[in-house]
């Protein structure tokens, strides 16, 4: 599948997962494997608990999550994403398969086109994600959305006790 320039996309599945489409975005899914495989552009998976485990992969990384909502970004000649909006999730690159790096809500990876080292997991801020072009302007909300405002809120929390101390 591919997005247009100006264009986005929501592709939903019976088992209440959620794929959206960011523009000039390249994936293909296999539902058998249930892997989504991202060639280039941005890509926004929602999947509950009951769904099972979902595969990410692209040129250089794998990831498997469940119970999640992330986002993936893959450009060919600029850092690719990995952002964890809910949920856990293991992210790999595949030079590096003995170093996974494990993520919660509001971390992320951000890793060159040709790593030469595993990525430092950092924390993003939640809030300002939910901001994004693949998060609103469509039909529906996330699925994950009362969990990911829960989430922003323990993010607000630990930040006001980290100030305080």
């Amino acid at each position: 599948m591919h997005t247009g320039t100006e264009s986005r996309a929501e592709l939903t599945f019976t088992d209440l997962s959620i794929t959206r489409l960011g523009a000039n975005t390249v994936f293909s899914f296999d539902a058998a494997t249930r892997t989504y495989d991202l060639g280039s552009g941005a890509i926004l998976i929602s999947a509950p608990k009951e769904a099972g485990t979902v595969r990410g992969k692209t040129a250089i990384a794998t990831c498997a999550v469940r119970g999640f909502t992330a986002i993936v970004e893959r450009r060919t000649n600029a850092q690719n994403k990995f952002i964890v909006l809910h949920g856990d999730a293991v992210y790999t690159l595949k030079k590096f398969p003995h170093d996974p790096c494990r993520l919660h809500f509001g971390q992320a990876v951000i890793s060159p086109p040709d790593p030469t080292r595993p990525p430092h997991v950092c924390n993003v801020d939640i809030s300002k994600v939910m901001n994004g072009r693949l998060v609103n302007g469509f039909r529906q909300k996330l699925p994950e959305s009362a969990l990911i405002s829960a989430d922003i809120e323990k993010q607000k929390k630990a930040k006001s006790e980290a100030q305080n101390q």
